[in-house]
Parts: structure tokens; sequence; C-alpha cells
């Protein structure tokens, strides 16, 4: 029977584990409109927080690209890269839809999307599902799908 010391135990557990440095948070954000001025909700835009900034400044930078205005009441969507405290990856894809998704019989708009995973494959497929809960009669075989970002952080 060999019996394992404890320095040699946890270089073991160290070597063996993922490495926690590649679990770096990203947050994104879709940013919407309650009302329009037809009284319809629909998208504006997205962010995804760039590598190295901070979530001050991803913040600041969605405040300037997406600035408040009198009489718009405007919905911001957050998402990470965490699912239930679980780390999904750090690919990050946004998807739009490529033509107007309706939501009532006088409201209609374009949509987006953003999603994470350990691959293209995964990421797009979260996209595609925020997307989904978002615009609920969005069909991508019906409306498209522009793929607007897709890379590996």
């Amino acid at each position: 029977m060999t019996r394992i010391t404890l320095p040699l135990a946890v270089l073991l557990l160290t070597v063996a584990s993922p490495a926690r440095a590649e679990e770096k948070k990203i947050n994104a954000a879709v940013v919407s409109v309650v009302k329009d001025e037809k009284g319809c909700p629909r998208d504006l835009g997205y962010i995804v927080q760039k590598d190295g900034e901070s979530d001050k400044a991803a913040g600041e930078r969605l405040q300037s690209e997406f600035p408040e205005k009198k009489g718009v009441t405007r919905s911001i969507a957050y998402k990470d890269n965490y699912k239930k405290n679980k780390f999904v990856g750090t690919y990050v894809v946004v998807v739009r839809s490529k033509t107007e998704i309706k939501r009532t019989d006088t409201c209609s708009g374009i949509g987006f999307g953003v999603g994470f995973g350990a691959d293209e494959p995964s990421a797009k497929a979260d996209a595609l599902a925020m997307l989904g809960r978002s615009w609920i009669n969005f069909e991508a075989a019906k409306h498209g799908v522009d793929i607007l970002l897709s890379e590996k952080r």
C-alpha cells in the first residue's frame, strides 16, 4: 500500500483540479425600452464587459451607450457566465434576430440574446435560449439569426 504524504496530496489536487484563474466572471446585458413611442417594448442593443474592465467601468459604458431619456423606461437584462453559481465557461456569443419578431398584434421588434459556454455551440444555444425567453414568439428558422459576437475570453 502506497502512502501519500500531505504535501504530495495537495500537489496532486492542485494539478488535477481545473485552474480557478480561468474562471473569470464576465458580465453582459441586453438593454431594452419597456415602451417605445408606439407603446411597445423593444431591444436597443447589448453590452459585454471587456477583458480587464471593472464592473463599474462596464456600468458607466452601458450608461453612455444607452443613456436614460426622459419619459422612457429602460429595462436591462443582466447576465453573466455563471448559472446557479456554477461556472459555465468564457466563450461568449451575442445573437440578434434578422427579422422582426411579433410580440402582440401591434408590437414587433428585433431581439437580442447573450450566451456563455465552454465552446461556441453551447454559448450560442444559451444566447438563443435568452432570446427565446425575452421574445416568446421567436423561432430561429423563421426569423433568422445574426451572430454579432462570438469569442473566447
